[in-house]
């Protein structure tokens, strides 16, 4: 007889030796506002255990995956059964549905629902064989942000859009140039800090941010060289002039960016581009490959964590 609670090796190349630590790091447990559709929510539990049993048969991941896929196109049929619009004789396709739904959300937004369509089609049907385990993981998050999208009023979601924009416009200064970063008494040499999003919640003042450091290296040889950019949830952000004074939410400590013109700073950050120039370019290309997909998942993260 087949031991069903025995747990798959493979989470052991993760680092994994234990269910609570595999449900620490591995389960996305649903987080919804408050006009999510119940019946939603409660869809969403059965993937949060399909989850937990993927703990002993990996594969479940991505039958987990696939009822998230699975429950996003439910929500748009629930949003447009909400709405009172018409449907269509036959069969509707979820791309016909989602059109339906353009003009009651922004652009951006319609577009990120297009690609998580896209996504749901992979998944419609099952393939033998088939199987992207891990690599799901972080999109379990991103899932759960684009079923609370669609139950944002349209007013709410271009709010929240122009409010960032704003902030961007407002910190454009400090986009690009050079400045000195006072972060858990420390002082930090960075060359660019960059707002990528805002809580839904605007009211909650949170923005995500990315410091990128102009780091002491005189070769980049492989992804190791570089130095990962400084990513902080913070409130408060104050703009006065040159400074930028804001708290970080983790560790409650205050951040203050201020542009530098000392010759040790500018001549540190001459050798940084030299070296950067010098670098391979399909070294240069997979960084920041991989680094535009770090920023997505902890943007992803943050409007995860403050539903």
């Amino acid at each position: 007889m087949k031991n069903f609670l025995e747990p798959d090796k493979t989470w052991e190349l993760f680092g994994i030796h234990s269910q609570e630590q595999f449900l620490n790091s591995f389960v996305t447990i649903g987080k919804f506002h408050e006009k999510v559709p119940e019946e939603i929510v409660l869809d969403y539990e059965i993937v949060e255990r399909l989850q937990f049993y993927s703990y002993y048969k990996y594969a479940l991941v991505d039958d987990a995956f696939a009822r998230a896929t699975k429950i996003f196109e439910a929500g748009v049929n629930l949003k447009i059964r909400s709405l009172k619009l018409e449907k269509e004789k036959g069969f509707e396709s979820l791309n016909t549905k989602i059109k339906k739904l353009e003009n009651f959300t922004s652009y951006e937004l319609y577009k990120q629902w297009n690609h998580s369509r896209e996504i749901r089609n992979i998944f419609a049907h099952h393939e033998s064989n088939r199987l992207f385990g891990s690599t799901l993981l972080s999109s379990f998050v991103y899932f759960v942000n684009m079923i609370n999208t669609l139950f944002l009023e349209k007013s709410q979601v271009l709010k929240h859009e122009k409010t960032l924009k704003e902030l961007q416009n407002d910190t454009i200064k400090f986009e690009k140039g050079l400045f000195v970063m006072k972060y858990k008494e420390k002082k930090i040499l960075i060359w660019s800090c960059i707002p990528y999003t805002i809580s839904t919640n605007i009211k909650k003042n949170i923005s995500l941010w990315c410091f990128h450091p102009v780091y002491k290296v005189n070769k980049l040889s492989n992804l190791n060289d570089f130095s990962p950019p400084i990513i902080l949830s913070l409130v408060n952000v104050i703009i006065d002039n040159d400074i930028l004074k804001g708290n970080c939410i983790i560790s409650k400590n205050e951040i203050e960016i201020q542009s530098t013109n000392k010759t040790e700073n500018m001549f540190q950050y001459e050798i940084y581009n030299q070296t950067m120039l010098n670098a391979k370019t399909e070294l240069k290309q997979l960084y920041w490959t991989v680094l535009e997909k770090k920023i997505a998942n902890e943007v992803s993260k943050f409007l995860y964590q403050n539903w």
